[in-house]
């Protein structure tokens, strides 16, 4: 049906978009995350910091008191120089040119060494070896006399009586008296047992170096002693003080450990993250020493945990309090809203209109921003209302003249009609010619009654006249309607589509009937022979009774659409017309669906033109 092709199109739903209020709150909310993640951040930095330098300073001073215990290393310095011993009894006597030396088998003359068990002087603090001691040369036993050496090779003297230390000569690079890669051990006498080899893990059950059985180390430390790549010892200080073994990846990860003088950060298996440093001593051995993590990372999760509750706290606090400062700042703003609001509500469009609202005088002499808006309403405000003014002014003037020219124009038109009637009945005794300009004068004199008549009617609803309210059925006035258009024009198609119930309005039928055949006459004139007219009439439960009156016609040209209903408005001449139009057709059809609070739209393409009425139903048994 053409009442189908014509159908309403779908405006497209507008986004939703957020409040002031919640982009402020949203704004100050991400602000407040901002900020307190930020201080996080720079606060677990800062504490991670300070955190691995004190541990690593633990780490040094393990690292140190290990080396010095294993005879030193070139990260504490040039290696100590060799004890000095007080030159022998035998060194003193003649040489070989002064004097007969004594025979390799004479007597063994009194040593001034000391006896054994006796301390050398020269080995301050030697009090026999330990495991993880510096190494102290070949533990040559000595049977009988030492052969003297020259006194420029500073040799100790002879000792009897017990085992000699120190046949181990400087090695290359290396000061006499230091073991090492680079020199030999110092001559110190010590006890009748058998020193261990430097650097290895001592014979006992314990499973790591024995620098970790000495006291002071926290539990939870590791060390090592390395030599040409391969792990000596290894063990780590267990909760109770006991030196456990590693794991097999834990030692190859130790062994893999550069030297790089400084701490750093390892993984290693089965026991965790620690700060460990790797050392060289001056033997060539490697020593690792190293501090667990655990803390460190147990107090950085702590504070992780406590900036997360900090920051849900504040964003709550400050969320709780924005909204209260927000809601409070914006009232201004909202009464501004309200005074916009009441204004939209007025019916400015006709008639003499006041403007009695305005900004609140607190919300408007204030010189924030909210004030300058509500003082710049208020002047608007006054400007709109002076124009309204001189606007009604005008139109009052203008619709006093017209309804006086319409009523002056009534009388002298009824003469013309009336005398042109009078000719047409003498036709007989008048030339041809006359009986023809009687005829065309009476057409013109109809109308321009019509023309009269239709300002007429437009003046007294532009002064609010009222129009009756009754009761009317809209289903028979269609009918009606619709049947003179068909005698009218019998050369078009008339269709009719009504529902199965009566549909009754409030209203003024007389002016109701206008408007419908208005329509109808519009479709008439304006669409050439054969055109298909349809009228249908429906009720919607949100804009009440809906008239539609739909052609296959011409259609009317857009650039006309917007002024259709305007006073002496004409359509493009694609519309054809075979009689005259006084051009207020639609614009009385607007003004009457206006004055009983109903809409009016057209629709129009080629082929399709849909003029579309609502009227509210209301209350009619009122």
């Amino acid at each position: 049906m053409t009442s189908a092709m014509c159908s309403n199109r779908r405006e497209p739903r507008p986004r939703t978009r957020w409040s002031l209020r919640a982009r402020l709150l949203t704004g100050q909310a991400l602000l407040l995350v901002a900020v307190v993640v930020g201080i996080g951040v720079a606060s677990e930095i800062g504490l991670q910091k300070l955190l691995i330098g004190q541990l690593d300073a633990q780490v040094m001073d393990l690292q140190n008191r290990t080396l010095i215990g294993l005879g030193g290393g070139p990260r504490l310095g040039p290696p100590p120089p060799p004890p000095v011993t007080p030159p022998s009894p035998v060194a003193q006597a003649p040489t070989a040119s002064t004097a007969p030396q004594a025979p390799p088998s004479s007597a063994n003359p009194e040593p001034s060494a000391p006896a054994l068990g006796q301390h050398d002087p020269g080995m301050p603090g030697d009090h026999g070896p330990r495991p993880g001691d510096p190494p102290s040369g070949s533990g040559a036993l000595v049977g009988g006399p030492e052969p003297q050496q020259g006194p420029t090779d500073g040799p100790s003297p002879p000792r009897r009586g017990g085992w000699q230390r120190g046949g181990a000569q400087p090695g290359p690079g290396g000061p006499p008296g230091h073991a090492g890669p680079g020199g030999g051990g110092g001559a110190s006498t010590h006890s009748a047992q058998v020193s261990p080899p430097p650097d290895t893990p001592p014979a006992g059950p314990e499973p790591g170096p024995a620098f970790l059985g000495r006291g002071g180390i926290e539990p939870g430390a590791i060390g090592a002693i390395i030599g040409h790549g391969t792990i000596l010892s290894a063990g780590r200080i267990g909760g109770d003080g006991t030196v456990n073994g590693l794991s097999a990846q834990a030692r190859r990860q130790i062994a893999a450990l550069p030297i790089i003088g400084e701490p750093i950060t390892v993984a290693l298996d089965g026991v965790g993250r620690y700060r460990v440093m790797v050392d060289q001593t001056w033997r060539g051995t490697v020593v690792v020493t190293g501090l667990p993590t655990a803390a460190v990372d147990a107090t950085l999760m702590h504070g992780v945990v406590i900036s997360v509750i900090i920051t849900v706290v504040a964003l709550i606090v400050a969320i709780a309090v924005g909204v209260l400062v927000i809601r409070r700042a914006l009232a201004p703003l909202d009464r501004v809203a309200g005074t916009a609001a009441r204004v939209a509500d007025l019916r400015l469009d006709h008639g003499e209109v006041a403007l009695p609202v305005r900004v609140p005088a607190a919300d408007a002499a204030s010189n924030t921003e909210v004030g300058q808006l509500g003082s710049a309403v208020n002047r608007m405000l006054d400007h709109i209302a002076d124009a309204l003014s001189v606007r009604h002014a005008s139109e009052t003037r203008a619709r006093q003249f017209l309804a006086d020219a319409s009523h002056e124009l009534r009388t002298p038109l009824a003469a013309v009609r009336g005398y042109a009637e009078l000719a047409q009945r003498n036709r007989g005794v008048m030339p041809a010619f006359i009986a023809t300009a009687m005829v065309r004068l009476d057409a013109a004199a109809r109308r321009m009654s019509d023309l009269v008549e239709d300002m007429l009617l437009l003046a007294q609803l532009d002064a609010g006249r009222p129009l009756g309210r009754e009761p009317v059925d809209l289903s028979r006035l269609t009918v009606d309607a619709i049947a003179d258009a068909h005698v009218a024009d019998p050369d078009k198609t008339w269709d009719l589509d009504l529902p199965g119930d009566p549909v009754v309005i409030r209203g003024d039928a007389a002016r109701l009937h206008q408007v419908l055949a208005n329509l109808l006459t519009n479709a008439r004139v304006h669409t050439p022979p054969g055109t298909t007219v349809t009228v249908s009439l429906e009720v919607d439960d949100r804009a009440g009774a809906v008239w539609r009156v739909c052609d296959d016609g011409p259609g009317i040209p857009q650039e006309v659409q917007p002024e259709i209903f305007e006073r002496f408005a004409r359509g493009d001449s694609s519309r054809s017309r075979h009689a005259g139009s006084t051009g207020l057709g639609l614009s009385i059809v607007a003004a009457v669906i206006k004055e009983h609070d109903g809409t009016i739209s057209v629709d129009s393409v080629p082929g399709c033109t849909a003029f579309t009425v609502r009227l509210p139903i209301g209350d009619v048994a009122g």
